[in-house]
């Protein structure tokens, strides 16, 4: 088992003019981000080199996030994260800046998606790293706060800004308006940066320099919570990018499932994405959240499962006498799209608190040394992770069937849980004296 190390000392949460600040340069960010992937979907999408340019969009960023992340990491706790979400978010602008060299040449727009992607490297996990300093004390609040900022913000970006620049302006307006929000994101991270100095929450950099990769990867696999909350982190990750492939098809094919169906059981996931929000946002102990771990890994597994045998007899069934409007036409409520109710919600849940729960985890239980390298670290394991498992998913759904993909999902989840377990097995809980370090997550 790899030393003990103390967590980050710091006892209190920021004050509330700093901890708005946190969160308007997160929606900011988001916002901007949603409009800049949307300025490179109309850049190489229909108007520029098609299927071809969006996936070579779609590569340039994971091999960026893959090669570069450890990278990011280091450089987030050799400078401290202050002073690395300030670097990053100017390192974001630049590289905005540049998209308009490939303006108008949709064959180019995977290198302006590499270079923010690279520059994504620095300022995401800095920005994970500093909720130790926002909300030390309860950091799941923290967590739940800028999930539900992220897609906000992306959507406010992708479906509010973009369709309105791009009609004011075409490309060059949404270009000008991703760089006006990031130059406020600057903005925004530099004052943050100068009331946590103030305020002396946040640690200066320093003292840190010699800390290596390898060192963080030894932490993770002696540390059985953040073993779990990374694992855990990944699978999901990994197994929702896979059910965006192969659950419409399923829905549509083989449960046989109208438009109507399908966007009920949407709506109930995003129901059950709600109240895992507003759940997982409440302080858990140090032993508490593992346990909630386990249940949340197991639930969504149930809940996947659930959903597998749901084709066999009802795609033919309807509720007696019950049908639902659409556009004004009615259509019949299918036995199936019923049974999957329960699931769908529990599965929308879970999702919504699995990257709540096992960040604050990670929070909790890193040194302050390490918080960059392991926020890094799970991002590029998710991003090794998803490449074959999108593949295998759509070979699978395309070769065998949708429904052989999700069973394939749970059973990789299964082996996973067997895996984390085996890696708890006979390691200690934090002792009682240790729980000035783990608090309430």
């Amino acid at each position: 088992m790899s030393p003990r190390i103390a967590a980050p000392s710091d006892a209190s949460n920021a004050d509330r003019g700093t901890q708005v600040l946190y969160y308007a340069s997160r929606l900011t960010s988001q916002t901007g981000q949603g409009l800049f992937f949307a300025l490179l979907v109309v850049v190489a999408g229909p108007g520029g080199s098609g299927a071809l340019g969006l996936g070579s969009v779609m590569v340039a960023m994971t091999v960026a996030a893959i090669a570069l992340g450890p990278l990011g990491g280091g450089a987030v706790d050799r400078l401290g994260p202050r002073f690395a979400l300030v670097t990053g978010a100017g390192l974001r602008l630049v590289a905005i800046g540049c998209a308009v060299l490939v303006l108008g040449h949709g064959e180019y727009a995977w290198t302006a998606a590499f270079v923010y992607s690279a520059a994504s490297q620095v300022f995401s996990p800095a920005e994970l790293a500093l909720v130790s300093s926002i909300r030390r004390r309860r950091p799941a609040g923290a967590h739940a706060s800028l999930f539900a900022l992220q897609f906000g913000g992306q959507v406010l970006g992708a479906f509010a800004f973009a369709p309105a620049l791009f009609w004011l302006g075409g490309t060059s307006a949404m270009l000008t308006g991703a760089l006006l929000l990031y130059g406020a994101v600057v903005v925004l991270a530099a004052i943050l940066g100068s009331r946590l100095h103030t305020s002396g929450v946040s640690r200066l950099r320093g003292r840190r320099s010699s800390v290596r990769f390898t060192s963080t990867l030894r932490f993770i696999g002696g540390e059985p919570r953040a073993l779990y909350a990374v694992g855990l982190l990944a699978f999901v990750d990994v197994m929702t990018k896979c059910l965006l492939i192969a659950a419409p098809i399923y829905f549509r094919s083989e449960l046989d499932l109208g438009r109507v169906q399908v966007a009920m059981l949407v709506g109930i996931a995003a129901v059950g994405a709600l109240i895992g929000l507003v759940w997982a946002a409440r302080p858990l102990s140090g032993r508490q959240s593992t346990m909630v771990m386990r249940w949340m890994l197991l639930a969504t597994l149930a809940s996947v499962f659930a959903l597998t045998p749901l084709g066999d007899g009802l795609s033919t069934l309807t509720v007696a006498g019950a049908s639902l409007e659409f556009d004004g036409v009615a259509a019949p409520l299918r036995a199936g799209a019923v049974a999957a109710v329960p699931a769908v919600l529990v599965l929308g849940a879970s999702l919504s608190m699995t990257p709540i729960i096992a960040r604050s985890v990670l929070t909790t239980t890193t040194p302050a040394e390490h918080q960059g390298r392991v926020f890094a670290a799970e991002a590029v394991l998710s991003n090794v992770l998803v490449v074959p498992a999108l593949l295998l998913a759509a070979l699978s759904t395309d070769l065998v069937s949708a429904r052989a993909t999700v069973l394939f999902i749970g059973v990789v989840g299964i082996a996973l849980f067997l895996l984390l377990e085996y890696a708890a097995l006979g390691r200690a809980e934090p002792a009682a004296s240790d729980a000035a370090t783990v608090e309430a997550v």
